[in-house]
């Protein structure tokens, strides 16, 4: 028996090693409190939950910087900079981004809630939504998007750090992250699938504000628009249909709440439909509803045909636009608004 005993203790000590370096290492930076998420300066090389790193690095800065002016959204939103945003609000406007990588309406609603919950003064806010966004009026599962255990009172705990080891256990992942642990060198193999990211970054954990200056370099040099970055750029029809409409019942109640909240704490809400180079336009039906819900002069439909999206140069690549499309429409709304 013992015999036995000893030769299944064998066969299972390398999954027992390697779920113990990951107690041990923490990749995902979800097992422990940390100060700062992100080294400046650096790549972060695993990618992590930017809903969990925003969350965390809000209740370690709020005693100190009292935030009252919130950016939501996906990753689109990353690139609306603080910088920009603070001169057009209220004198000593303290802001914070409260992104998430795929963002979900769900996950907005929740931080939203999350925030009133606490006590937190919403004087200012920017939602930055799309389609995609739009869409996903449930909890998701992928461990880059679930949604924050603090939000949720911690009743996801459980499927939150599941999704998290089975992201770790991927041998995918598990070879990428201990062959770069071990040799300290980055592999072209490493990029497929957004296993690790080797892009450094700029970051402010004062406002959870990430940037990637580099790219803005690149441009201003001619050096980012060439090869297979410039190949990406594919020629639009000229007959481009609209997103299908995607707010349903259980959107509709989400951003209803998200209404009640703003106007009981008196908030100045815009929200933004955020122009894609895809130059899909949001469905007529759903910019109907979004303006029912939060008045036509706090909505701001930018996606479809429009100057913006008509050049290629306003976007990093296919998915996100560059700070000075972001800058641009804070203008317009804000000198609207006065």
């Amino acid at each position: 028996m013992k015999r036995y005993l000893r030769q299944i203790a064998l066969f299972f000590s390398p999954l027992f090693a390697v779920l113990l370096l990951y107690v041990i290492m923490d990749p995902f930076r979800v097992l422990r409190e940390y100060e700062v998420y992100y080294t400046s300066g650096e790549a972060d090389y695993v990618v992590l939950n930017r809903g969990y790193v925003g969350t965390e690095t809000f209740v370690q800065q709020h005693p100190r910087h009292r935030y009252d002016s919130f950016i939501f959204g996906n990753s689109r939103s990353l690139f609306w900079q603080v910088r920009d945003w603070q001169p057009l609000l209220h004198a000593g406007a303290s802001c914070f981004h409260m992104d998430g990588s795929d963002e979900s309406l769900y996950n907005v609603h929740r931080k939203i809630r999350y925030l009133d919950a606490e006590g937190v003064r919403i004087r200012q806010a920017l939602l930055v939504l799309d389609f995609s966004l739009l869409g996903r009026a449930e909890a998701q599962t992928g461990h880059l998007t679930a949604t924050p255990p603090r939000l949720t009172g911690y009743r996801n705990i459980l499927s939150f750090h599941g999704a998290f080891l089975l992201a770790y256990l991927d041998p995918r992942f598990l070879l990428a992250y201990y062959d770069f642990s071990v040799f300290g060198t980055y592999r072209e193999y490493m990029r497929d699938h957004n296993v690790l990211n080797a892009e450094p970054m700029a970051y402010d954990a004062r406002t959870n504000e990430i940037r990637y200056p580099q790219f803005e370099h690149a441009i201003e040099t001619g050096t980012y628009y060439t090869g297979k970055r410039k190949a990406l750029f594919y020629k639009r029809r000229t007959d481009i249909p609209s997103s299908p409409a995607c707010i349903g019942p259980t959107q509709l109640r989400l951003l209803t709440d998200i209404r009640d909240i703003v106007e009981r704490q008196g908030s100045v809400l815009h929200v933004v439909v955020s122009p894609l180079y895809n130059q899909r336009a949001l469905h007529a039906r759903d910019r109907a509803t979004l303006q029912e819900v939060f008045g036509m002069q706090c909505v701001h439909d930018y996606s479809g045909v429009n100057d913006i999206t008509e050049d290629f140069r306003n976007y990093y690549e296919l998915s996100h636009y560059r700070p000075h499309v972001a800058a641009r429409i804070m203008r317009e709304i804000y000198a609207t608004e006065k």
